[in-house]
């Protein structure tokens, strides 16, 4: 398996990826994800292009199995936190027929190595509850739960 920068080519491998995973998140939220939802080719030439926005592909035998999409944030101090630098997670996911394979391992490996050499202190991530798959993966490779975003639907306004 190789892990590599993704190009514009890789564009119908990762959409595949994404449909998969647009189900999974439909399915655990559907207020939220439409039951299809891929990047389109001219949104994801625009995202090849950032500077601190970058997509990494996991290839098996010509066909990407696994991608990363990270982003290196530089935050400057405010009056409220220090100065950091890290590395975000956008987007990792693995083809189901290629889990357990080690290759989201393999992936985040890759992310520690490229947080390193930009000099960053930290990995962050978001999961959501309902992909418990997900949230196990996370744990088993060294995350911790820092931080929750709750939410709740809008009552009604019975009085009127």
């Amino acid at each position: 398996m190789e892990i590599r920068p993704a190009t514009a080519e890789d564009h119908a491998g990762i959409i595949v990826l994404e449909a998969e995973i647009q189900t999974q998140h439909h399915e655990g939220a559907p207020f939220l994800f439409p039951p299809e939802g891929v990047i389109s080719r001219e949104a994801y030439l625009e995202l090849l292009k950032l500077p601190n926005e970058k997509i990494v592909v996991a290839v098996d035998e010509g066909e990407i199995v696994g991608y990363l999409h990270y982003e290196l944030i530089n935050r400057p101090a405010s009056y409220f936190t220090l100065p950091e630098k890290r590395l975000h997670v956008h987007i990792l996911t693995v083809k189901a027929t290629h889990r357990g394979r080690k290759i989201g391992e393999a992936l985040m490996e890759r992310a520690n190595e490229i947080a390193g050499a930009f000099g960053a202190s930290r990995i962050t991530l978001e999961v959501y509850t309902f992909n418990e798959g997900a949230v196990r993966f996370y744990e088993r490779v060294g995350f911790e739960k820092f931080k929750f975003l709750m939410s709740q639907p809008v009552r009604e306004d019975k009085s009127q």
